[in-house]
C-alpha cells in the first residue's frame, strides 16, 4: 500500500506542494507565536523559529523523498536531460538512429517470418491438440499419402476421433461468364469440424457433403469471396463451376483463416470424395487429426500404426528390404503442415545467422560512435564528478541516452522491417496472398522492444564506463595524450569487432553470388526453350 501510495502521489504534485507550504507555514507561525508569549521582539522570534525549525527547502526536499520513487523522479531527469543532448547534436542522433533502424528493422522482418511460419499456431480452436500424420522410411520422411489408397486412415481412432484429408489443386474456376484460375482445397468432410472453424456467412462442409452421391458444395475463403464476389452475401446459394463440374456455394470462412498451409491458402474449399479428379493419376493428400483429450502422441502413433502396417497390400509387403524400414509417425500439427516448415526453415535460419551479424556490425559502429563523442564529453563528464556527481550516476544518465537511440532506432526500424519483410516475400518466392503478412502483433513488438533495449545497453556500455573512469586531474590539466589513451583501447577494439563480421558478411555475400551464378549456367540435360 505505501508503494501504491508513493506512486499515486507522483500525478498529484502541485496539490501535495501547496499542502506541504502551508502545513511549513503553520509551524513557523506557531513557533513564532510562542517566542512572542515569551517576550520576544516579532523579528527575533521569527528569526528564531525558522533558526529552530532549519531549512525550509532541505525539509521540503525531505518530505517529497518520502512521499515519492525516487529513482522514477531520477529516471525522468536523466530522460529529459537525454532528450536535450539528443537534439543538441542532430547529425550524430540522425546517424545513430538509421544505423540501429538497419540492424533492428531486419531481425524485426526476419522474426515476422519465422514468427508466421514455425512459432505462430493456427487460428483455430485447441490448436495444440492437432496432430499431421507423416511416414518415414529409414531417416527421409514425407508428409503426404496416396489417395485413395490410403484413404480408410480415415476411419475414427480411440486416440483420433476426428480425422481429415486435404489435397491442393489448381483448378479453373468459372462463375457467371468470368473464369479464371483457383487454388481450390479438396478436403474430406470432417475438416471443418475437427479443425472448429466455423463460417462467417451460411455453414461449413460437413461428413454428409463428402459422400459420393451428395450434391457437390464448396465454402469460399474470406480473401476470395472480396475480391470475386465483392463482399455481396448473395455470393451464398450461388453456383459456380470448378473444372466443368457445378458446385453450390454453402459459405464463407473466417478472413483469419488459411487452412492449415500458410503459404498456399485456398480460394475454395471443396468435398474430396464428390470432385471429380482425372483417373490414373496419383493425388499426395496431408493427413491432420485432432487428439482425443488426455491422450500423448505417442499412444496415438502406436494406435493409428497398427492400421497403417494393415494397408500394405501383399505386393508392397513382398518388398521386404524396402518395407521393412516402413513406420508411421505423427507429429505436432499445431504450426500447420511440416512441407511448409521445411521449405522455409533453412533459408529463413540462414537470413537470421547473417542479420544478427549486421545487427552486431550496427552495434558495434555504434559502440566506436559513442566512444568518440565520449572523449569530446570527457571535460563535461569531468566537471560533473567535480560536482559531487556519482560515478554511478554517470553510467547511468549515459546508459540512458544510449538506450532512447536503441529505442527510437527500434521505432523507425518497425518501418524498416515492413519493407525488408516484402523484399523477403520476393526473394523467398513466397505469393503475396498467403497469410505471411507483416502484422504488428504482440510477440512482435515484444521482440522488436527486446532487441532495441538490449542494442542500447549493448553498444552503450563500454563507453559509458568508460566515461566514468575518468581521472579529473588529467581533465582539468587538459592532459590530451592521457585522455586519447583511455578511450583508443576501445575503440580498436571495436573496430577490430567490426572489420571482422563486415569481411565475414561480405566472403558470404560473395560465396552465394558465386552460387547462384553456377546454378544459372549448369547443363540441365534438355532445352528449356522446346517447352516454351
Amino acid at each position: 500500500m505505501n508503494f501504491f501510495h508513493r506512486l499515486r502521489s507522483q500525478f498529484h504534485k502541485k496539490e501535495l506542494d501547496q499542502e506541504l507550504s502551508e502545513e511549513l507555514a503553520f509551524h513557523i507561525e506557531q513557533e513564532t507565536e510562542e517566542n512572542i508569549a515569551a517576550g520576544m521582539s516579532a523579528e527575533d522570534a521569527r528569526y528564531a523559529a525558522m533558526r529552530k525549525f532549519g531549512g525550509i527547502d532541505q525539509a521540503k526536499e525531505e518530505c517529497r523523498d518520502a512521499w515519492g520513487l525516487r529513482f522514477i523522479d531520477t529516471l525522468l531527469q536523466d530522460l529529459r536531460f537525454g532528450l536535450r543532448m539528443l537534439a543538441k547534436n542532430p547529425g550524430f542522433t540522425a546517424v545513430a538512429i538509421l544505423t540501429l533502424a538497419l540492424g533492428i528493422g531486419v531481425n524485426t522482418a526476419i522474426f515476422s517470418l519465422l514468427h508466421d511460419t514455425i512459432l505462430a499456431r493456427l487460428p483455430i480452436s485447441h490448436p495444440e491438440e492437432l496432430v499431421q500424420l507423416t511416414w518415414l522410411h529409414g531417416t527421409e520422411g514425407w508428409s503426404t499419402f496416396n489417395w485413395p489408397d490410403y484413404e480408410p486412415l480415415l476411419a475414427p481412432q480411440p486416440a483420433l476421433p476426428g480425422l481429415f484429408a486435404c489435397l491442393r489443386q489448381e483448378m479453373n474456376l468459372r462463375a457467371g461468364n468470368v473464369s479464371e484460375q483457383v487454388r481450390a482445397h479438396l478436403v474430406s468432410g470432417s475438416y471443418y469440424s475437427t479443425l472448429g472453424v466455423k463460417a462467417i456467412l451460411g455453414r461449413t462442409l460437413v461428413v454428409g457433403d463428402d459422400q459420393p452421391a451428395a450434391a457437390p458444395a464448396a465454402v469460399l475463403s474470406y480473401r476470395y469471396w472480396g475480391r470475386r464476389f465483392g463482399f455481396d452475401p448473395a455470393a451464398v446459394g450461388q453456383t459456380v463451376y470448378l473444372n466443368g463440374t457445378p458446385f453450390t456455394v454453402v459459405g464463407v470462412t473466417p478472413p483469419e483463416f488459411f487452412g492449415v498451409n500458410r503459404l498456399e491458402p485456398p480460394d475454395i474449399t471443396c468435398p474430396l470424395r464428390v470432385t471429380a479428379l482425372p483417373e490414373g493419376n496419383s493425388y499426395y493428400v496431408s493427413y491432420f487429426a485432432r487428439l482425443q483429450p488426455g491422450v500423448s502422441i505417442e499412444q496415438a502413433r502406436a494406435q493409428v500404426g497398427i492400421r497403417f502396417h494393415a494397408l500394405l497390400d501383399d505386393e508392397l509387403k513382398s518388398e521386404r528390404n524396402w518395407m521393412g524400414k516402413l513406420k508411421l509417425d505423427v507429429i505436432s500439427g499445431a504450426t500447420g503442415e511440416e512441407s511448409v516448415q521445411m521449405l522455409l526453415v533453412e533459408p529463413l535460419r540462414v537470413l537470421s545467422i547473417l542479420v544478427s551479424v549486421l545487427l552486431v556490425i550496427c552495434c558495434t559502429n555504434l559502440a566506436t560512435l559513442l566512444l568518440g563523442r565520449g572523449a569530446a564529453r570527457s571535460r563535461e563528464v569531468a566537471v560533473r564528478l567535480a560536482l559531487g556527481a556519482g560515478r554511478w550516476r554517470i553510467v547511468r544518465q549515459l546508459l540512458t541516452e544510449s538506450v532512447l537511440l536503441g529505442a527510437t532506432g527500434g521505432a523507425v526500424g518497425l518501418f524498416v522491417g515492413y519493407g525488408v519483410h516484402s523484399l523477403l516475400r520476393t526473394l523467398l518466392a513466397i505469393d503475396q496472398s498467403t497469410s505471411l503478412q507483416f502484422h504488428l502483433h504482440l510477440s512482435l513488438l515484444a521482440f522488436t522492444a527486446g532487441v532495441s533495449l538490449v542494442t542500447g545497453i549493448a553498444f552503450g556500455l563500454a563507453p559509458a564506463l568508460r566515461a566514468a573512469r575518468l581521472s579529473l586531474g588529467s581533465i582539468i590539466k587538459g592532459d590530451a595524450p592521457a585522455v586519447g589513451r583511455l578511450w583508443a583501447g576501445p575503440t580498436r577494439s571495436f573496430l577490430v569487432v567490426q572489420v571482422a563480421a563486415s569481411v565475414l558478411l561480405l566472403v558470404g555475400a560473395m560465396l552465394f553470388n558465386r552460387t547462384l551464378r553456377n546454378l544459372e549456367t549448369v547443363d540441365a540435360g534438355f532445352n528449356l526453350t522446346a517447352f516454351c
